[in-house]
């Protein structure tokens, strides 16, 4: 029997409760969302503006967590209090993030002590400070939770399916409540240039030399290599209705697929992520016929940009659902990109209005997609998907839909 022979398992219904974002100069989902639809942009941000940690971590906090954990932190708590500051049996709490690397600054920063004066060089908590799931553990520190607590990581595709895991672990009863989504900070300079990383994707040409992301642009270079966090606060239905939370959207189903194509590039026409689509509206019990709106990866590369177009038109044909980039706004902060792009939907669901592919200026004739362009787009909401693709060829779908009625 194929994957897609296998009949979805019935579970809780799982909806979205809390939204906590810091992105460029935007700390909360409110200022995300002016930024998202705003008529005027300007530059697409590199790193997390004015932000002070202080504000989130104690001292002794601090000095034990990398700047990646830092903004998840506060991310997680924004997403906590959005949600009215609940109070949550602590074993039944999970806390699912992804982070694709860790804190590199600071690996990097203890072998050039080690090389420049051995142990006396590198700093006692390098080792510990820097691990990939330091986000995950000090959103569980800072929220008192006791339950699942993990960090995927899974390239630029981890976010969403840290959202993924997290909905199926509370749609199944394993948790009652989830804290998941991306955090990123692994800029090692304030220019492109100045940075290892950010350098070599531009010699890969695959980060743009303009101030700005193109998403399907014709003239589009590439991404900005950033940093940020999103976090969302999953929770089951019936718990949000007793204690009258606010529902921004509710999450149905998740994919994951690898393109076993190319390290880099996609597979031709986005013949996986067209496959993980697929996964997802089928756990989410929703007709390709019925999705109005994709959020899509969007990285204003040549070859990205262009297969994202071709899935959605294979599996959704003309007329369907309007694509949107956000990385005109957010940059690409790695991991957290999935997890801010979750909270996009959420909102976009929210406020019945699609954001804009902002700094888009040249039609492309080969994107023949629906591209939401120039203005924010009213709609009535109904089912949508935020759509991650990764180095390594991964593939993550989230659906979501707007919230059910009473």
């Amino acid at each position: 029997m194929s994957v897609a022979e296998v009949e979805p398992r019935i579970g809780r219904r799982v909806v979205v409760t809390g939204l906590g974002v810091l992105s460029g100069s935007c700390v909360g989902h409110e200022e995300f969302w002016q930024a998202l639809v705003a008529p005027d942009p300007g530059p697409t941000h590199r790193k997390v503006l004015d932000f002070e940690p202080r504000r989130w971590l104690d001292r002794r906090r601090l000095q034990r967590t990398a700047r990646f954990a830092q903004i998840a932190v506060a991310a997680g708590r924004l997403a906590h209090e959005d949600a009215g500051s609940p109070v949550d049996d602590p074993e039944a709490v999970a806390v699912v993030m992804g982070t694709a690397n860790g804190d590199a600054g600071l690996i990097i920063e203890g072998y050039l002590g080690f090389q420049a004066k051995g142990r006396e060089g590198v700093s006692l908590l390098s080792g510990v400070i820097c691990m990939s799931n330091a986000g995950s553990a000090n959103i569980a520190f800072d929220l008192g939770s006791k339950g699942t607590t993990y960090s995927v990581a899974s390239g630029c595709a981890s976010g969403t399916h840290a959202v993924g895991e997290a909905f199926r672990l509370v749609r199944y009863g394993q948790a009652d409540v989830a804290y998941t989504g991306g955090s990123e900070a692994s800029l090692m300079g304030d220019d492109a240039l100045e940075d290892p990383v950010a350098a070599g994707l531009l010699n890969l040409r695959v980060h743009t030399e303009e101030p700005v992301v193109r998403a399907f642009d014709l003239n589009r270079q590439g991404f900005i290599l950033s940093e940020g966090a999103g976090v969302m606060r999953l929770e089951t239905l019936d718990a949000a209705r007793a204690r009258g939370a606010h529902i921004y959207a509710e999450v149905l189903g998740a994919g994951n697929t690898v393109d076993g194509y190319d390290l880099i590039q996609p597979a031709p026409r986005g013949e996986g992520s067209r496959r993980c689509m697929t996964l997802a509206l089928r756990e989410a019990g929703v007709d390709p016929a019925d999705v109005g709106h994709i959020n899509v990866h969007g990285t204003a590369t040549k070859h990205n940009d262009q297969a994202e177009s071709d899935a959605a038109m294979d599996l959704f044909g003309s007329g369907g659902p309007a694509l949107t980039s956000t990385k005109g706004i957010t940059g690409h902060p790695g991991a957290a990109a999935g997890g801010l792009e979750a909270v996009a939907l959420a909102l976009t669901i929210h406020h019945r209005v699609i954001p804009p592919t902002q700094h888009f200026e040249t039609p492309d004739p080969e994107i023949t997609a629906d591209i939401v362009v120039g203005a924010p787009r009213p709609w009535e909401p109904g089912y949508a998907l935020s759509n991650s693709l990764s180095l390594g060829g991964q593939n993550g779908s989230i659906v979501m839909g707007p919230p059910p009625a009473a």
